[in-house]
């Protein structure tokens, strides 16, 4: 099998996780109505199995409350250097996935 077959292929039964877990690698504790999305970054970074809301940010992390999922952003923010920042553009937002769900369901 090709890598791009086999990257595909594990993009697939991730997504199928997702969708009986409600989070990434099937963990059920992770699992809640919150999440933390990154924006921004290079072209290539944007991988086909990446799970992506539909405002097109990339899932990085779940919370079970909006609280913990802003703590979690503010401190990713806050490691990021100012290449990643200004050149990137690259952020991190909580997200409420009631209002901004995952692509494709």
């Amino acid at each position: 099998m090709s890598r791009i077959a086999e990257l595909s292929q594990k993009g697939k039964e991730l997504k199928q996780r997702v969708e009986k877990f409600g989070a990434p690698y099937g963990n059920k504790n992770a699992a809640g109505p919150h999440a933390v999305a990154r924006s921004g970054g290079s072209i290539g970074e944007h991988k086909s199995g990446d799970i992506v809301t539909a405002s097109g940010k990339k899932i990085v992390s779940y919370h079970p409350t909006p609280e913990e999922a802003k703590a979690k952003s503010d401190r990713m923010n806050k490691r990021l250097t100012p290449g990643e920042r200004s050149y990137y553009r690259i952020k991190y937002h909580p997200v409420d996935l009631s209002k901004d769900p995952i692509r494709g369901k």
